[in-house]
């Protein structure tokens, strides 16, 4: 896990089958900050990214590994993706999906002739005492456009990342800025699942995407029990991201919300 939440250092607290939890603390000397899981390790779906000069071709596969948007746009339009919808309405921008490559979010290749992007999503269906599901309803970009978003808690898993690392870095990036100190986090391993899919993804049109998401349920305690809304600052792209949240009955809760709208 990642060695702090919000300045605090996550303890392992307690495990059960199906069951691990965590909590944060001050630091406190040296502590150990790994959760240990009895499920096996989920294999890397794609590999970290290396810095090359614009793409690297093996066989039909060619991986984008550019530095600029300019290239990006460059290596996008020669494999068949228009991006002249970029940056309006509800799409983002070139330079967010080359934001997302240098992160190691994603990895772009090339397989057949066309573009491929493939994502590792982690989906935190988290849920209260009421047994409601935590839900994004609404996006504020920094530019001020708005994006209906109506997602579980999700995030993008970085290169190897494993998703039981990515439940820390979800709550705490996603929900960091509501939350008390000393809150818990306990996911229940038994819900686990991985779905795959390939579809155009809605924030880059026209780009195919494929979406590997580990799919859990977990609690966080501290969290409020009514609409709430978090803010997460975005200096490259010159502002703050707002998002609104809403608790959510399971009746209310489709099973097809899934993979695109966790972007």
């Amino acid at each position: 896990l990642s060695q702090s939440l919000l300045g605090r250092t996550p303890r392992l607290l307690d495990q059960k089958p199906g069951y691990w939890s965590l909590s944060t603390v001050k630091p406190r000397g040296a502590a150990t900050r790994v959760l240990q899981h009895q499920h096996q390790q989920q294999p890397q779906e794609f590999p970290a990214q290396t810095q090359m000069h614009h793409s690297a071709c093996n066989g039909k596969h060619c991986v984008f590994s550019g530095q600029t948007a300019g290239e990006l746009h460059e290596w996008l339009e020669s494999h068949g993706v228009d991006t002249r919808c970029y940056g309006k309405d509800t799409s983002k921008t070139v330079g967010e999906l080359l934001e997302e490559q240098a992160k190691n979010e994603s990895l772009l290749n090339v397989v057949d002739g066309r573009a491929m992007r493939t994502v590792k999503v982690l989906s935190l269906h988290i849920t209260n005492g009421n047994g409601q599901v935590l839900f994004e309803d609404e996006q504020i970009l920094p530019d001020g456009r708005s994006r209906r978003r109506n997602v579980q808690v999700s995030e993008k898993l970085m290169g190897d990342e494993s998703w039981q690392s990515g439940v820390d870095r979800a709550v705490r990036e996603e929900l960091g800025t509501v939350l008390p100190e000393g809150y818990q986090v306990t996911v229940d391993t038994d819900t686990y699942r991985q779905l795959v899919e390939f579809a155009t993804s809605m924030s880059y049109p026209g780009l195919l995407t494929k979406y590997v998401c580990h799919r859990v349920k977990a609690t966080v305690t501290g969290l409020p029990q009514t609409r709430f809304e978090t803010c997460e600052p975005r200096p490259k792209l010159g502002g703050r991201l707002v998002t609104r949240w809403v608790w959510r009955n399971p009746e209310e809760v489709e099973e097809q919300h899934a993979l695109r709208n966790a972007e």
